[in-house]
């Protein structure tokens, strides 16, 4: 009777352990996200324009997604940035009631990287639907138009790789993903490729269709929804077919 008591009682612990240990991890979730700006503090999505004489404001955004009433705070954060990108840390500051504010204006140049690891260690902790916003001054050697992986990680300890991680809310994972568009010039045209006008013409983000070959062929641009700038090529007189959208940038 005694060795089935405690047959009996390992059952129930690992049945126990088998409920609770999901309901554990999933107490602590995050995600990252990521926007950028000109040095004038205009948002332009999330590009990253080619060239390194103007430094481009990136926001990575930490955000706390664990389910309310729970007592989960990080208060470490670390950042895999691509190879491409050099970098500069502007500021990093927790937000525990509304969201990450404006972005810093004339950033100075990056004074990292290209590519690496990087750490924010002894953060007020971010509690609950706080976040943690961490601007970046930004540059690319890509001149390819793409887009490229950003990967973040949140702890509980206080210097990062220490504690209980975070999970992303979308993957299960202890990296949380997001990305940035690289490379890109700011020039749109009728035809396929970056930099590059094709037949018909480009434009530097105009307002007005571009004309080349007959009349009324090119590059038309449409309504704002949500900060996008939509942009058409117009391929005859009466048909037009969107090709791309994009937010403005100014040509480097």
């Amino acid at each position: 009777m005694k060795s089935l008591r405690s047959t009996l009682g390992l059952l129930f612990a690992i049945v126990l352990s088998a409920f609770t240990s999901p309901a554990t991890a999933a107490d602590k979730q995050f995600s990252i996200s990521a926007k950028t700006f000109t040095g004038a503090g205009v948002s332009i999505g999330t590009v990253i324009p080619t060239g390194t004489a103007a430094p481009t404001v990136l926001l990575i955004d930490f955000s706390n997604q664990s389910p309310p009433n729970t007592n989960s705070v990080f208060k470490s954060v670390q950042l895999a940035v691509p190879l491409d990108v050099s970098y500069r840390i502007l500021s990093g500051t927790t937000v525990n009631t509304g969201s990450c504010g404006p972005p810093p204006t004339n950033p100075a140049a990056p004074n990292a990287g290209p590519g690496g690891t990087l750490a924010q260690n002894n953060l007020n902790g971010v509690k609950v639907g706080g976040h943690f916003c961490l601007y970046l001054s930004v540059t690319t050697s890509s001149n390819a138009c793409t887009a490229v992986n950003w990967q973040g990680q949140a702890n509980t300890g206080t210097n990062s790789g220490n504690g209980t991680p975070f999970l992303d809310v979308a993957t299960g994972t202890a990296i949380s993903t997001t990305q940035t568009t690289d490379g890109c010039t700011g020039i749109l045209g009728c035809d396929t490729g970056n930099n590059t006008g094709g037949v018909y013409g480009s434009v530097a983000f105009g307002q007005t269709v571009v004309t080349g070959g007959s009349p009324g062929f090119g590059i038309a641009r449409g309504a704002n929804t949500n900060g996008n700038a939509s942009y058409w090529c117009r391929t005859n007189s009466r048909s037009i077919r969107q090709t791309r959208q994009t937010r403005p940038l100014a040509s480097p």
